[in-house]
């Protein structure tokens, strides 16, 4: 990573300068607070969630990574590939 970055002339950055990027363009998305810290993995300290709340909210997790993925798609100007069909016997004139 450092070779790279000096070599496109990135100033000098660590992991949770990518992780404080990605929380906070998250909450631009509008993905709550409360899915953007079960994304990342932080603990959440209050009595309920310690001790008694075992649902893994993967749904959640999931729509967030979601709209996430769309937004980086969107800053990178992805496309996707053009689907390629092959015919089936049926079609063929032969």
């Amino acid at each position: 990573v450092t070779r790279y970055r000096d070599a496109v002339g990135f100033d000098k950055f660590v992991p949770k300068d990518l992780r404080r990027t990605c929380k906070t363009l998250m909450g631009a998305c509008r993905i709550s607070k409360e899915v953007r810290d079960r994304i990342q993995n932080h603990a959440l300290q209050d009595v309920s969630t310690r001790h008694y709340d075992r649902y893994d909210y993967f749904d959640d997790k999931l729509g967030g990574l979601e709209t996430w993925s769309s937004k980086l798609k969107e800053l990178i100007g992805y496309v996707p590939p053009a689907l390629s069909v092959v015919p089936s016997a049926e079609t063929l004139p032969f």
